[in-house]
């Protein structure tokens, strides 16, 4: 009987090993030639490592991306940083630890960049779909770390603090609802909303960005439970697309979308990012319950399978939901094209012909030339830069085929070539 015991405990320590090892072999080869050291992230340090890592994938990836500070934590003056994945000029926004012992989202956050850069830069497709076109047409900001002082303290000698280092939680510390919502009337691990909404510089620094690049949708990261929180009395267009891309997400994730009836609203970034900015955003909650403490890094394995494409497939339905038909009229000629994010793109061959240009289409490059008289311009799937009489040119947003036919630019076009 001792040894049959003896046995199923080793067995489960071996699982568990082998667990840790996955976990560490899935890091070790997230970032390109610069591997994401897990045990120096999950740790006191996260702060410096995490800081680290994105400069280094800003380095690895300078081409695609841009990275900033956008502000200082309250109580010591810590900085946090802001990353930018793709060449878009529309965006959408990923952010994480807003509670400091929800870090382990910044590790899948730091792993989401580096493998949606190498797609890019190795020109890959996500369930079909061009990984460049998407990015040049939507990026991509990130924020890892919202609150590194509270992750430090909770992955140092807290592991229930969720606060910031002065003791106010900054998902209670938003106007929404601000004045009418119970919370705790003192600083502390948890619940205490600050003496006014943005009285924390870290949510003023979420508040600004947010402002100035006036995002498309928002996904704001937590733990744990596995659901995802998408409604704050939105109604109409805002609530169809609400309800369709949290819909989205739930099939990706297999997380549950929590009901109307039980949404619980107020203080928050989710809550705050709908009623202010008028756009979709939503609150994934990763992991199983961690019964008020940091998650286990052996559930690290299942929230990266279940959140490792959430950013793209974000990017792409904010695309979907942003286009529709589209009829314009050039020299008497009817041209049928669509809107892209604002943005009017044309079939090759309409526009050609009502703009009496010819064109020659190379499928391996899958780039196609637009001639007329003397100038050339051409364009290539997915990219961001164009060629005009072969110098680049920068485009509104890429080619891109769709049932077949390529569409371009509109805007590039009629600017180049005299109607």
């Amino acid at each position: 009987m001792l040894l049959t015991m003896w046995g199923i405990v080793m067995r489960r320590k071996k699982y568990r090993l082998w667990q840790s090892c996955m976990v560490m072999l899935l890091l070790i080869q997230s970032l390109k030639g610069n591997p994401l050291d897990l045990k120096a992230i999950y740790s006191e340090q996260i702060t410096t490592e995490t800081n680290k890592a994105l400069d280094q994938i800003a380095q690895d990836y300078e081409e695609i991306t841009e990275i900033i500070t956008i502000g200082y934590s309250t109580t010591k003056q810590t900085e946090i940083k802001a990353l930018k994945l793709g060449k878009g000029e529309k965006s959408i926004l990923i952010n994480g630890t807003h509670h400091g012992r929800e870090a382990l989202t910044t590790v899948l956050i730091l792993n989401q960049i580096s493998y949606l850069a190498e797609a890019y830069v190795e020109k890959q497709t996500i369930n079909g779909q061009d990984v460049r076109t998407v990015l040049n047409t939507v990026s991509i900001w990130f924020v890892p770390l919202v609150n590194p002082d509270g992750a430090t303290i909770a992955l140092s000698t807290r592991p229930e603090w969720k606060a910031n280092g002065r003791g106010v939680d900054l998902n209670r510390n938003y106007p929404t609802l601000y004045a009418t919502i119970a919370t705790k009337p003192t600083p502390g691990s948890s619940g205490y909303a600050g003496t006014e909404a943005f009285s924390e510089l870290e949510t003023q620094a979420l508040r600004d960005l947010c402002k100035v690049q006036d995002f498309e949708a928002a996904i704001a990261y937590h733990s744990a439970g596995e659901v995802i929180y998408w409604w704050y009395h939105q109604t109409g267009e805002l609530y169809k697309h609400s309800l369709v891309i949290g819909r989205m997400l739930s099939h990706a994730t297999q997380y549950s979308l929590v009901p109307i009836s039980q949404s619980r609203g107020g203080r928050g970034f989710t809550d705050w990012f709908i009623q202010s900015l008028k756009k979709p955003s939503f609150t994934l909650e990763v992991g199983k319950n961690a019964n008020g403490k940091r998650l286990s890094l052996m559930e690290y394995d299942q929230i990266w399978k279940a959140n490792k494409e959430i950013p793209f497939l974000l990017a792409k339905e904010m695309i979907n939901l942003n286009s529709h038909e589209w009829q314009v009229t050039i020299n008497e000629e009817q041209i049928k094209g669509k809107i892209i994010l604002g943005r009017g793109v044309v079939p090759v061959k309409g526009i050609c012909q009502a703009l009496n240009l010819n064109y020659s289409y190379m499928p391996e490059q899958k780039q196609i030339s637009l001639t007329g008289g003397n100038n050339i311009l051409s364009f290539k799937q997915g990219e961001k830069i164009a060629l005009y009489n072969e110098e680049p040119l920068e485009i509104v947003v890429p080619a891109h085929i769709q049932e077949g036919e390529m569409y371009l630019p509109l805007k590039n076009i009629l600017e180049l070539f005299s109607m």
